[in-house]
């Protein structure tokens, strides 16, 4: 099973702050959309962890996917034949830290994966 967090993120380039999606552990069948991220701390957030497996932004692959592009990634996750369970996703919202999102697993393995 694979977890998805949102992390506070700190655009350098852009000089905005933006919430990225993080994904744990990383999914094998999908290193071709996710790309490391270095967090560090922003003004008075301080990030749970120092760096981690950041999804590349569907919009512009050079930057990470934020929040707000997360409609998308379900879709294609789904597309895909990755199963999202919305029952055991309000159990675990309940009972984890605030940055969790969803967690998601891989389906039947009918349809194979684009390629990058």
């Amino acid at each position: 099973m694979y977890s998805i967090f949102k992390e506070l993120y700190l655009d350098r380039l852009l000089k905005k702050y933006e919430t990225v999606l993080i994904v744990s552990p990383a999914p094998p069948n999908l290193n071709y959309m996710t790309r490391n991220i270095r967090l560090q701390k922003v003004s008075v957030h301080k990030p749970d962890i120092n760096c981690g497996i950041a999804f590349k932004s569907f919009i512009d692959p050079t930057r990470y996917m934020t929040i707000e592009e997360l409609p998308q990634l379900i879709g294609y996750l789904k597309q895909y034949n990755y199963v999202i369970d919305y029952e055991a996703n309000k159990l675990l919202t309940s009972h984890m830290k605030s940055n969790y999102v969803l967690s998601f697993s891989r389906g039947n393995l009918g349809s194979p994966l684009p390629l990058p």
